[in-house]
Parts: structure tokens; sequence; C-alpha cells
């Protein structure tokens, strides 16, 4: 969990980046400006309405520096795009879906990870049997592997005449996924 697994570049992270660039440059020369213009309003020689207005435009270039900074948080990404992919659980990597140099779109998983400590079992259960499925029951499979149902389908598969069921194994060390 948290390690890295891969590490991708992104355009719009480095435009983000260049941006923030650019946003702070504006917000430290706006705030110099603002300073000499509140010093120049304390001794008279301009309106304070010119220093306010300076002081309003500081403000500005600081929120938008800000602004910057923050969506390349949300992306953690650093300013010249690189974006570090970190494992969300501990696991193995199973499959690796995109190639070195590819796009990746926003709705393909550019890997997956199973889990090291958890697994899952997809069953389908005969119509006769249904109605005595529930979440929360217990299952043993072939060779005494233990679990609980964690979700039974709503409706009947009119070719299977079954419905989906799914369970949870408890300490599946010794099974395989696709077993």
């Amino acid at each position: 969990r948290g390690q890295p697994v891969a590490i991708m570049i992104s355009p719009d992270a480095v435009r983000v980046g260049a941006e923030l660039a650019r946003a702070r440059a504006r917000a430290a020369v706006t705030g110099a400006n603002a300073a000499r213009q509140s010093q120049l309003a304390r001794e008279g020689i301009i309106a304070a309405a010119r220093a306010d207005e300076a002081q309003a435009m500081a403000r500005e270039a600081s929120v938008s520096a800000n602004e910057q900074a923050r969506l390349l948080a949300i992306g953690q990404a650093s300013s010249n795009g690189r974006i570090t992919l970190r494992s969300p659980i501990s696991g193995r990597v199973a499959a690796i879906a995109v190639q070195p140099g590819s796009a990746l779109d926003g709705m393909t998983a550019p890997m997956i990870i199973e889990a090291a400590d958890r697994m899952e079992v997809e069953m389908q259960v005969p119509e006769r049997l249904a109605a005595a499925v529930r979440v929360g029951q217990g299952i043993l499979l072939q060779g005494g592997q233990r679990g609980r149902i964690i979700g039974k389908g709503a409706s009947l598969d009119p070719v299977s005449r079954s419905i989906p069921v799914r369970a949870s194994l408890l300490g599946a060390r010794d099974l395989v996924p696709g077993q």
C-alpha cells in the first residue's frame, strides 16, 4: 500500500505547473508593488485608493498562484508534470493495461492490483436455491476454504436461470486468482 507502481508525465500538469510559475512571479511583482504603493500612500505622496488597488491586485495574484498549486496537489503532480501512481492497497500487480509512451484515458485502469489478503469468488446460484442465499451467510468451498456472502444479484439470469452471488474468502492464501 502506497508503494510507487508507475510514473507518468501529464501534459496538463506541465501546463498547470507553468501557470503556477507565472502566477508566483505575478504575485511577487504585485506584492512588491503593493508594499511600495502602501509606503507612498502613508507618506501622502499618492492617494490611498491607489495603494488599495495595488493590494487588491496582489491578493488576486496570490489567489491565482494558490489555485494552481492546489490543482497540482489534487492530481498529486509536480510542477514538471510528473505524477507517481501509488498502489491503493497491499498486493501484487496482476496486469498492466498501458505501455510506455501510451496515453491514459479516464475509463481504463492502468493496472490491476490483486489484494494479498483478500479474495472474492463469484458464483451462479440455481433458481431453486436462490431464496435460501442471504448476504452474510457463510460458504465452504471444496478444499475447506471458508468465506462470507457479500452480495447477491436481484434478478434471475433468463438463460442460466441463476442469480449471481459474490463471496469474500477468509485468508485465501492457497488460492490463485482465476482458479
